[in-house]
């Protein structure tokens, strides 16, 4: 069966390069924070509460991995034309495409830290678990840094984290084109 989806280690989005975690550890870097995309979903209820008014969610994914998905295979000859120098540009290929991110998900506390006011975020397994993948045109690009809530203890998948961007307020968007 021909493929239809392409793992790619970094994207241009917005201007703005990304690079997914796996590219970031091979490759030793040290600056992590491009490898952040923030993301506003909206969280559907189930069963009998499908009636219920929807709940809007911001959560941070960290990036995993990005992939490239046409909606039927490409020709070798279409993939041969977009790709130059181990760079595709997907838009060149002519079939149409999807770019998905796949991430560890972290979703917003009640309330800001009291002290600093900046967003304090917390691991979301509830997303990791049931799909961590996400259209990357349904994300607000943006390069934000993750700072331990306290820096004075250890820092593991559990612990919180505060937000550190260079926006006052993260705007919600849904389904932006």
């Amino acid at each position: 069966m021909p493929a239809t989806a392409y793992k790619v280690e970094r994207i241009l989005l917005d201007g703005v390069l990304f690079r997914s975690d796996t590219l970031q550890k091979r490759k030793n870097l040290k600056t992590d924070n491009s490898c952040v995309i923030c993301h506003s979903n909206i969280s559907y209820a189930t069963g009998r509460q499908r009636r219920a008014p929807q709940r809007v969610e911001k959560c941070y994914g960290r990036v995993q991995d990005f992939y490239v998905h046409f909606k039927y295979p490409p020709s070798k000859d279409q993939l041969k034309r977009a790709t130059h120098k181990r760079r595709l540009a997907p838009h060149e290929v002519g079939v149409p495409f999807l770019v998905l991110a796949k991430c560890s998900w972290y979703m917003q506390t009640q309330h800001p830290d009291e002290v600093t006011g900046l967003t304090r975020i917390k691991p979301h397994p509830a997303w990791d678990k049931d799909c961590p993948f996400v259209k990357v045109q349904d994300c607000l690009s943006m390069n934000i840094a993750y700072w331990p809530a306290d820096p004075f203890s250890e820092v593991t998948d559990q612990s919180q984290m505060f937000v550190i961007t260079h926006h006052d307020e993260v705007p919600v968007m849904y389904n932006a084109r």
